[in-house]
């Protein structure tokens, strides 16, 4: 009996033994675990802090003084993190529907004051870009590098540091009846309505839903931004040390779509250009005597401004107006750019999940310039969806 008591306390020691060492080892686990998790965080982190550094490196406020005499006149409105946080809140309530009638009735006391906060904070956010508004005068936007006549009316394009609004609600249902009505002049005019004619249309007429003539129309256009709202002033107010958000004002020039291009700068170096918008096909930039008119107005000007823009490192892409009849080009804004796929900047007519286009664009390949060199093929009725796709057919515009 005294042996198998023994014998069995042994059995037991062995066993608590073998508990304790398990346990040892499942706490060695979970902290390499945590260990190799916090590692992942704080790498994500520095990748995170990284790319807004590239971001803000890129924003107006850090090249306008040095090339202002190559771009579009420009003035910087300040906004405080708490007016950004108003203009985002603005923009949940108007999506959630909160506003009059019903909803104001089951507001609690809470939301109302905040509302009435917010409020407070954007009118005098909108007095301070009407005030900036008023020293755009049309004598002082004609010194400017602008083929836009002057009529004694003053118009704007607003965007943020960074970003534009152009996916503002209001822009859009205003691009909407602009289409409409540059479609319909066409077909009366005799024109031929296609795919093409179409594109263009679209594209000219979202340029021009961005002319904006007042502080309410700016407001508005930034409240109704998913991306100004949802991703770039979330994005900046991540980083409240190093906030340095503006609402930019620039003086209104009409720039046609086939007058826009993005060039792609590596190390300093030009690696390639295309034309801005995509899928269209413009007959005045396809020519041969136009394409290398465009490509030598584009490297004279590079050479001009690369060693006045001091992005580190050296690596963006330029969107440019240029302006075929005067010979000369102007920076209309710089975006990040750099490896594995331009950092999330659109590549145009280079494919960045093709190797051999992000070798071009990364100058592991021979320059190049590209532009649409025929009409598109499908019909852009597949493509177009939602209003101006029933539009299109109910008054068979296209045949």
């Amino acid at each position: 009996m005294a042996d198998r008591m023994q014998a069995s306390g042994h059995d037991f020691a062995d066993s608590i033994k073998k508990g304790v060492a398990q346990l040892r080892s499942t706490r060695s686990q979970l902290l390499k675990r945590e260990a190799k998790s916090k590692t992942v965080r704080l790498e994500a982190a520095a990748m995170a802090r990284k790319n807004n550094e590239r971001l803000r490196a890129v924003d107006i406020e850090a090249w306008y003084e040095d090339v202002k005499q190559h771009t579009f006149r420009t003035l910087f409105v300040p906004i405080e993190q708490t007016e950004a946080r108003a203009i985002m809140k603005a923009h949940e309530l108007g999506k959630n529907g909160i506003g009059g009638g019903d909803s104001e009735q089951r507001e609690t006391d809470e939301v109302k004051v905040a509302k009435k906060q917010h409020e407070i904070l954007l009118c005098k956010l909108k007095e301070r870009i009407a005030k900036a508004m008023k020293s755009f005068t049309p004598k002082s936007m004609s010194s400017s590098p602008s083929s836009t006549p002057q009529t004694g009316e003053v118009h704007v394009f607003t965007k943020l540091s960074s970003r534009s609004p152009k996916d503002s609600t209001m822009c859009r249902a205003r691009a909407l009846e602009l289409v409409k009505a540059k479609l319909t002049a066409a077909r009366k005019s005799g024109a031929k309505i296609d795919s093409n004619t179409v594109k263009v249309a679209i594209m000219a007429s979202t340029i021009e839903s961005l002319r904006l003539k007042s502080a309410d129309e700016v407001l508005e256009c930034f409240i109704t931004s998913n991306r100004v709202c949802e991703d770039d002033l979330p994005l900046a107010l991540r980083y409240p040390k190093s906030w340095s958000q503006h609402i930019i004002l620039r003086e209104w020039v009409d720039i046609s779509p086939e007058s826009e291009l993005r060039a792609f700068v590596m190390d300093s170096k030009l690696t390639a250009l295309c034309q801005y918008y995509n899928g269209a096909f413009f007959p005045k930039l396809s020519l041969k005597d136009n394409r290398e008119k465009a490509l030598s107005i584009v490297r004279k000007f590079f050479n001009e401004v690369k060693g006045r823009i001091k992005v580190e490192p050296p690596e963006y892409s330029m969107d440019l107006a240029v302006d075929l009849e005067k010979g000369k080009a102007y920076v209309i804004e710089l975006n990040p750019f750099g490896r594995p796929d331009g950092m999330g900047t659109g590549t145009a007519l280079f494919n960045n999940k093709n190797p051999e286009d992000l070798k071009v664009l990364f100058g592991e390949r021979p320059f190049e310039f590209r532009v649409e060199e025929a009409p598109p093929k499908e019909d852009c009725r597949l493509q177009i969806k939602g209003p101006l796709k029933s539009w299109l057919e109910e008054q068979q515009m296209m045949g």
